[in-house]
């Protein structure tokens, strides 16, 4: 199944009668050979059940089709397919989780109490939160770019006005702000599912920073009451970095982030490796590393640590 216009995009579906499991996945080439990957914005691998026929499956699926290399991710939270051989797996980062069934003094004692003091100080000053959904999405559409261009992260996909337009519209995406009753300097978007909800996108002013840490701490009680298990902070650009240190502070689980790299036709990946003057034999970094040069900065695998 297509997902849509741009790079080839497909989803692949795996069922018995005691599993099921789903990979979007995307189709690129070098030299004419086709190799796989996950498109950005996806989680890669999900499954429930009994998945230990999903890697042979896989397997047959890409051997079949004449694919020579997959780089994949593995979703951290929803019913990760585990099966796969532990040389195919990769752990390359890490996520945080907050459990969303935790009363909210036990989420207060899980804060770091920087994050306790900034939560509370918020919460004295009456009319900060705002959940106007028309002035949140108002907001994001005016300053995503500018914000995301300041971050260095100016060819990220959703920053296009129609992409925004669409996700803003979306029922199963929160739309918190803070700032005062006239002019808003910070907007979290939180997408969700009955099963898990994504801390998606945060832009604020400068001024608008200091909210940030309340804007996931309203978020996650806000979605909590919906019933959501567990919100996903993500993690860091690289592990330990600031991003990192910001999410780790609300107290939450942590989770390994996983991605396979796997070759499927041995023989043109060597070729295709030594057309491009780099080792065959190595999984470290970058996968598959014929693509280095290559890769937009759109891709999952154009950083060394992995996918998005």
């Amino acid at each position: 199944m297509s997902l849509g216009t741009g790079p080839q995009t497909f989803l692949y579906v795996w069922e018995s009668p005691g599993g099921r499991a789903a990979l979007p996945f995307s189709v690129r080439s070098f030299q004419g050979a086709e190799d796989l990957y996950t498109p950005y914005g996806f989680g890669g691998f999900v499954g429930e059940g009994d998945c230990s026929g999903v890697p042979s499956d896989w397997r047959s699926f890409a051997e079949g089709n004449g694919f020579v290399a997959g780089f994949l991710g593995i979703n951290p939270v929803v019913g990760r397919p585990n099966s796969f051989p532990s040389g195919e797996r990769f752990a390359y980062n890490h996520v945080y989780l907050l459990d969303l069934a935790r009363s909210e003094d036990e989420a207060c004692r899980d804060l770091s109490e920087s994050r306790r003091q900034q939560v509370r100080a918020f919460r004295k000053r009456e009319g900060l939160l705002v959940d106007d959904r028309l002035r949140c999405a108002e907001f994001l559409l005016t300053r995503t770019g500018e914000f995301l261009d300041g971050k260095g992260a100016s060819r990220v996909p959703f920053r296009n006005r129609t992409t925004l337009e669409a996700l803003v519209a979306l029922p199963n995406v929160l739309l918190l702000g803070a700032g005062s009753s006239s002019e808003l300097q910070a907007v979290s978007m939180f997408t969700f599912t009955e099963h898990v909800a994504e801390y998606f996108l945060s832009v604020s002013v400068p001024e608008g920073r200091q909210y940030s840490t309340a804007l996931v701490w309203e978020g996650s009680r806000i979605l909590g009451r919906l019933g959501i298990p567990w919100l996903n902070l993500g993690g860091g650009i690289v592990p330990g970095d600031g991003v990192a240190r910001f999410k780790e502070r609300f107290g939450g689980e942590t989770r390994p982030l996983e991605c396979l790299k796997q070759v499927y036709d041995p023989e043109r990946y060597g070729d295709l490796c030594a057309a491009a003057g780099c080792d065959a034999g190595s999984f470290d970094g970058f996968f598959p590393p014929y693509h280095r040069e290559t890769a937009s900065p759109l891709d999952p695998s154009s950083s060394d640590s992995g996918p998005s």
